[in-house]
């Protein structure tokens, strides 16, 4: 912990030195792109913050044609695998070494354009693009804004979802956007396992997919607040997965007591095609969230909300709704309260279906 702790310190001197050594690139005016064009985007973090980035990229490649690579890490490079806006995955490689070797990668494609899609500050990201010269820079406008050549204010995080505030860097290419959504596309040989396990399970009729599995201890909800919801929803004709992550799996089998059929899909790719076969998610924050909004399946979500004002990153234009704890973890969230709102979401849904 101290030696992470050390190295953000370290990065993040090293970026405000070179910072406030530097003139400001920053150049008014739109820039033009067209299929000759090369673009770089650069996200990394989580499956969740690439999914939210995907919207923008489609935006990029078919309002202008260019050619899009992408400059991703270990965490969510998968995320961007299949996609038919993106040419080339680049995983960036987390050492000093990982820098030099992406500013070497940027002169030899000769990209027309680098852009940042994180909305806040990242000091890597800053690191790399202190070193990039000749090319066009473009991002919102935050901390280190002397990098870019191209600025987009930041929206409000407190009012605009962060779907919408990526999006808003299309500003400077001259595009506007509505109604899209997060990308996400499965193999074929990932959408043969889930007919499988559907099909095994004989998973017919109204389908709710329950999601255990959050990446941290701190968005568990617990064993048995979920068992109390899954006999709770076996009082509904309605069919139930419970889903988990694979390192989950022994959680789930023993929230699940062989009622239930679980399934811990072990690629990205199986995990959307179960969320794209689903009626209703369930679900705490994570990029499960994001997953159904592409496939535009309403969510119910169990949120942390802790010490923050902003929005919190909900699906988008999508049927939601949640229940939120300003507490750092959803240990103490009242199963009684989820159970109460959830019910009342499910059977709108439920009404919504047979109406039609």
């Amino acid at each position: 912990m101290f030696l992470k702790g050390a190295e953000i310190f370290f990065k993040n001197l090293i970026s405000r030195i070179l910072f406030g050594l530097r003139k400001s690139k920053y150049k008014p005016g739109t820039l033009e792109l067209n299929k000759n064009s090369k673009v770089l985007c650069i996200r990394l973090n989580r499956a969740g913050d690439a999914l939210v980035s995907t919207p923008f990229i489609l935006l990029l490649q078919r309002s202008t044609g260019c050619t899009i690579d992408v400059l991703a890490d270990k965490f969510n490079s998968f995320v961007f695998e299949n996609n038919p806006s993106i040419r080339n995955i680049h995983k960036f490689r987390k050492s000093s070494s990982g820098i030099k070797e992406v500013v070497s990668l940027i002169k030899q494609e000769k990209y027309d354009v680098i852009i940042d899609l994180h909305d806040d500050v990242s000091s890597t990201v800053s690191l790399i693009l202190s070193k990039v010269k000749g090319t066009e820079i473009a991002g919102t406008k935050k901390k280190y804004y002397k990098l870019y050549t191209k600025l987009v204010d930041r929206l409000d995080p407190q009012k605009y979802h962060i779907i919408d505030r990526t999006l808003e860097i299309g500003k400077i290419f001259g595009l506007n956007a509505s109604d899209l959504r997060p990308v996400i596309n499965s193999t074929g040989e990932e959408k043969i396992i889930v007919d499988k396990f559907l099909k095994d399970n004989n998973l017919n009729g109204y389908l709710i997919a329950v999601n255990i599995s959050a990446g941290s201890n701190a968005r568990f909800w617990g064993v048995n607040n979920f068992k109390r919801l899954l006999n709770k929803l076996n009082e509904f004709d309605v069919k139930i997965i419970l889903l988990a992550s694979p390192n989950e799996i022994d959680i789930a089998n023993e929230i699940s007591e062989g009622n239930f059929p679980v399934s811990a899909e072990p690629t990205f790719g199986g995990l959307a095609e179960i969320i794209s076969r689903v009626n209703l998610v369930f679900t705490p924050d994570t990029s499960v969230v994001h997953l159904a909004s592409a496939f535009n399946i309403p969510v119910f979500g169990i949120y942390v909300h802790y010490n923050t004002s902003d929005m919190i990153w909900s699906p988008y234009n999508t049927e939601f709704d949640c229940v939120i704890t300003k507490e750092p973890t959803l240990h103490n969230m009242d199963y009684n309260e989820v159970e109460q709102k959830f019910i009342k979401f499910l059977n709108q849904r439920l009404k919504n279906e047979t109406s039609t």
